[in-house]
């Protein structure tokens, strides 16, 4: 019987784990409005911190001339930090439609696109720097079908990134990157509960 209890607590407690898991996404950062950042994104299973910046490559990201200056080393997992954009920060919500209306993001001026800059490396021997772009286009009905939200990879001089036209997603690692600690807190309290319920029993049968 005390065996059965114990995983039935268990299992309770790994079910309420995986719910609060599931639940973590991106929590937007707004300025009056103006969509500014995040906090917990998820890329590659770490967690992230981004805010919306205009400026220079070499001005944001210690002179833009070395790849441990980029918070992502290679194309692919610059490409999946902005497939997160397009999927947990560039969405209509109750907070604001910031997939619809491009310009909401802090540094968009169009209302149909905004580009938001990930640079991820630096190109051998010349002045430019390999980037993405997350291009997050606007719904509007009038727009072609190439018009899609998608991540656009290319090289760019590093020194054309003039402020004020320019939008980069500057990428910071979280504090914590993995909730397992959570789950496993629910499952020691689970199983520290069940133990004790046990000894009162115990108690009052002596």
């Amino acid at each position: 019987m005390w065996f059965r209890s114990f995983v039935l607590a268990a299992v309770g407690a790994a079910a309420m784990w995986l719910v609060s898991s599931a639940a973590q996404s991106a929590t937007l950062t707004l300025d009056n409005g103006s969509l500014i950042g995040a906090e917990g994104l998820e890329v590659g299973g770490a967690r992230y911190s981004v805010r919306f910046v205009d400026g220079t490559c070499v001005s944001l990201f210690d002179g833009c001339d070395d790849v441990s200056d980029f918070a992502f080393a290679t194309q692919s997992a610059a490409v999946a930090a902005a497939e997160a954009l397009l999927s947990e920060v560039f969405v209509d919500n109750p907070l604001g439609d910031f997939n619809a209306v491009a310009a909401l993001t802090a540094g968009c001026t169009s209302s149909i696109l905004c580009n938001a800059i990930i640079p991820y490396a630096r190109a051998t021997g010349t002045t430019s720097a390999h980037v993405i772009f997350t291009r997050n286009f606007s719904d509007a009905p009038n727009l072609s079908a190439q018009s899609v939200d998608s991540p656009l990879v290319t090289t760019v001089a590093a020194t054309s990134f003039a402020a004020g036209d320019r939008t980069f997603a500057v990428f910071t690692p979280a504090i914590s990157t993995v909730p397992l600690p959570g789950g496993a807190v629910l499952l020691l309290t689970a199983v520290s509960g069940f133990a004790l319920r046990r000894g009162v029993r115990r108690r009052r049968l002596d």
